[in-house]
């Protein structure tokens, strides 16, 4: 079926983005704390040495070959650890699916990080 494929994707598929037709409401979710120190004028404290806290974890109990609901269970399965890391100020970083098995990457302290990260969050709802 790729052999079907004879035109190459153009090197630029998209025009180039005009900043200027953005809403600040379009914006500043993907600026996470960014956006709040600018705003602040503090962006030359931009760059910033965090401790973080990598942790992979490996997940099973998908038949992605077999079972015909297997991406609608992975969908809620990532659905469910999103909302259960960003209740910590994790984040989810990479989902890997391959012969070795399923992981996730989940990544404390970037780009969300507190003053008593190291103490621990114990306590917090």
């Amino acid at each position: 079926m790729l052999a079907a494929l004879h035109d190459p994707a153009p090197a630029t598929p998209w025009a180039p983005l005009d900043g200027a037709h953005l809403h600040e409401d379009q914006v500043r979710p993907w600026l996470l704390p960014v956006y709040a120190r600018l705003r602040s004028g503090q962006g030359e404290f931009l760059a910033e040495l965090r401790p973080t806290v990598a942790l992979f974890v490996r997940f099973q109990g998908i038949d992605y070959d077999h079972d015909p609901e297997a991406g609608d269970k992975l969908d809620g399965y990532i659905r469910w650890v999103q909302t259960t890391v960003a209740r910590y100020d994790g984040t989810l970083i990479d989902l890997n699916i391959g012969d070795k098995g399923s992981y996730l990457y989940i990544n404390f302290g970037a780009p969300l990080a507190h003053e008593d990260g190291a103490a621990g969050r114990r306590g917090r709802p």
